[in-house]
């Protein structure tokens, strides 16, 4: 019965059975978990913290939500969405669904709270969960490819759709080529370019349907090279060229594809590191190009600080640093 009730895009959560209901908190009892996917595009905001599945019966529990007033119609936002919560005064939309990953903290938790600020319900792909109740988490080894197409597939079982998919995890190994260890160059390779290359291809369906964005985490290490950074200047130049393919591969499809390459970012806060990029404000651009109309391809994007620090030395005595 209750199935029956909530099937469909016009279906009402307030005719389920109400089993508790709180100042925070209602607890509505449903038939099956997929009942979660076919009451999402009722709601204009959504921040589940957490569901229980038990036999077939899911109890959802909701901190809050609201029931859209209306169904938008496209706006130009990514997957024909309306205008996010905040986005504009008296305009609300359904919540896209966002994989992260590597979310759980530096530049993708920053990118993850910005996307759940603009109103999106955000999936991160973690190899160790943070924890945070606004952050639906999957536990996934980037390094592994089954794993990876596993998390993708229960991202679509929980929640039906993949509108934005952020490819932005990567590990960072130093050292001169002949003391790079094979396990840190394998697995450079593994995380910053494997890894994107196989969630980018178990979720290119959902994107398509969507018509999503897809965006690659590049870095200034793969345009501008340095001692030391063969495992990273090599995987982050070798991330750029996939994009570029993806680009020329998916457009035509619906889906946009962007890469960002920013600059000194302040991952990891240390004194004196003020004047590097804020994981957050990876986060609001990574917002803005999501919101951007589907005529534009955002394929490159570089950021740098606006004040880094100075070179030490200038003019025509830069070619002696070459």
């Amino acid at each position: 019965m209750l199935k029956e009730q909530t099937r469909g895009a016009g279906a009402d959560p307030t005719s389920l059975p109400l089993l508790v209901e709180g100042r925070s908190k209602r607890v509505y009892r449903l038939d099956a978990e997929r009942c979660l996917v076919e009451l999402l595009p009722t709601l204009s905001s959504f921040s589940s913290q957490r569901h229980e599945v038990v036999q077939g019966t899911a109890e959802l529990r909701l901190d809050f939500f609201e029931l859209a007033a209306e169904r938008l119609e496209p706006e130009g936002a990514v997957g024909g969405r309306g205008r996010a919560r905040g986005a504009g005064k008296g305009v609300s939309r359904v919540a896209r669904v966002v994989v992260v990953s590597g979310a759980n903290r530096g530049t993708g938790r920053g990118i993850a709270e910005a996307l759940q600020a603009a109103g999106d319900l955000v999936m991160g792909l973690n190899r160790t969960p943070c924890g945070e109740s606004w952050l639906h988490e999957v536990r996934c080894d980037l390094r592994s490819r089954e794993a990876i197409a596993a998390a993708v597939d229960e991202v679509a079982r929980r929640f039906g759709r993949i509108d934005v998919l952020v490819n932005n995890a990567a590990v960072r190994r130093f050292a001169p080529l002949d003391q790079l260890s094979p396990d840190d160059w394998e697995e450079s390779l593994a995380v910053n370019l494997s890894a994107p290359f196989y969630l980018t291809r178990a979720a290119a369906p959902h994107l398509i349907a969507s018509k999503g964005l897809l965006v690659f985490m590049g870095s200034h290490a793969g345009m501008h090279f340095f001692e030391a950074g063969a495992a990273y200047c090599c995987t982050k130049a070798a991330l750029h060229a996939l994009a570029e393919v993806a680009v020329r591969d998916l457009r035509y499809r619906g889906v946009r594809v962007a890469t960002i390459a920013p600059g000194a970012i302040a991952n990891r806060p240390l004194p004196d590191d003020g004047w590097k990029l804020k994981p957050r404000d990876i986060g609001e651009l990574v917002v803005k190009l999501a919101s951007l109309p589907p005529s534009v391809m955002p394929a490159f994007v570089e950021v740098r600080p606006g004040k880094p620090l100075k070179l030490p030395v200038a003019g025509i005595d830069l070619l002696q640093h070459l």
